[in-house]
């Protein structure tokens, strides 16, 4: 079995410090939307790991909903974004955190971004 550390040259941020600024993400969350009943979304497949991290890291209630988004085929952008299912009415009159893992292009953030303010 291969690991991807055998693919990895050189380390940029290491697993402290991820875990150190999620925690201070956290904290800015709590604080930036207390009583206002956020929904975490997240963009599958790439930002659930660090969706889980940060949400442990959250000490009020939480709700969060995942959707398969998609703008790449391999390595590749192919110009558009194919959505999965959702609970569309659950972000009805929400504040919406949307938790994103590379963002590139922009592409699909702005898709997404687009496709709630229409919803």
């Amino acid at each position: 079995m291969k690991f991807i550390e055998q693919d990895v040259k050189e380390i940029l941020v290491s697993a402290e410090q991820i875990e150190e600024r999620s925690l201070e993400l956290a904290r800015e969350l709590e604080d930036d939307y207390a009583d206002k009943d956020p929904l975490f979304l997240c963009l599958l497949n790439g930002a659930l790991p660090f969706m889980a991290t940060l949400l442990k890291k959250i000490r009020t209630d939480i709700e969060y909903q995942c959707v398969k988004v998609s703008s790449y085929e391999g390595t590749e952008s192919t110009g558009s974004v194919s959505f999965g299912s959702f609970n569309i009415d659950a972000i009805k009159d929400r504040n919406v955190i949307i938790v994103e893992d590379i963002v590139d292009t922009g592409l699909t953030i702005s898709k997404v971004s687009e496709y709630l303010k229409q919803s």
